[in-house]
């Protein structure tokens, strides 16, 4: 089901407690809560564009590799 995500966002990001990261299908990131900046130490706005996988441990690469592939 498609969802306007420029309505969402905003909403989204007002009233979210924790960290979210919202990837593409190229492992890009499409959305980062604001409440990555003091988990994180950047803001959202440095990280979108960025791939997921820069921001992941090296240990924990294969099982999400393995997950995000299965469906």
């Amino acid at each position: 089901m498609p969802v306007d995500l420029h309505a969402f966002y905003p909403k989204l990001k007002q009233r979210m407690l924790d960290t979210v990261f919202v990837v593409d299908e190229n492992n890009r990131i499409v959305f980062v809560s604001d409440t990555c900046e003091p988990l994180l130490g950047c803001s959202s706005d440095t990280l979108i564009g960025t791939s997921i996988t820069h921001s992941m441990h090296f240990d924990d690469l294969a099982t999400i590799r393995d997950s995000t592939h299965s469906s």
